[in-house]
């Protein structure tokens, strides 16, 4: 079995990298799929244009597990919609038959206490992880030896095959880096500050 991770160090390093494109990693590089494809540049979704001030706390991520199928393959938080992740008691989600797919933004505040069972995740749009009031906080646990299919919004569903790119198994897919980077730079600028 094999175990992959990357830091958001790794993450920064890359988009310095690669400069403000933005990228496609996949975690299943061993399996012959590259970390970086350069060339697949996606557009910021336009339904998330007024997502700074959308509501995070009408929407909580549990909500939307709770009303997908059971047959569903993948948890969707939609564009222009701000869902927040409010387990707080250190218990599991097991959603280790599905994905979880973020085209609007997905909010993890200090408060969060839960371990995450997922075949893998893809950000279209934005994932806020405050720093945790405790050390446990948020776990993801990547399951799963099949390949993941990553179906992007429409707005960029030329970037893949009609059925989608595949990802290779326990994918975290980001398509858009540029927030990252700038998260990550305003971050080190309050600090220094």
């Amino acid at each position: 079995m094999m175990f992959r991770s990357y830091s958001i160090a790794a993450i920064a390093a890359t988009a310095t990298i690669i400069g403000t494109g933005s990228f496609l990693p996949t975690t299943d590089a061993a399996a012959g799929y590259p970390l970086v494809r350069e060339a697949m540049v996606f557009n910021p979704l336009s339904c998330n244009s007024n997502l700074e001030f959308a509501d995070c706390s009408s929407t909580s991520l549990e909500s939307i597990i709770d009303s997908a199928t059971s047959n569903s393959t993948e948890i969707l938080i939609p564009c222009g919609t701000c869902a927040t992740l409010t387990t707080a008691d250190g218990s599991t989600l097991d959603l280790s038959t599905k994905t979880i797919n973020i085209e609007g933004k997905l909010y993890v505040p200090p408060s969060a206490h839960v371990t995450i069972r997922t075949r893998g995740i893809f950000i279209q749009g934005e994932l806020q992880i405050d720093p945790p009031s405790s050390l446990e906080g948020l776990r993801v646990r990547l399951v799963g030896v099949d390949d993941v299919l990553f179906v992007p919004n429409d707005e960029n569903a030329d970037r893949c095959d009609v059925e989608g790119c595949n990802e290779g198994s326990k994918p975290v897919v980001v398509s858009i880096i540029l927030l990252i980077v700038l998260f990550i730079l305003i971050d080190v600028f309050n600090t220094l500050v």
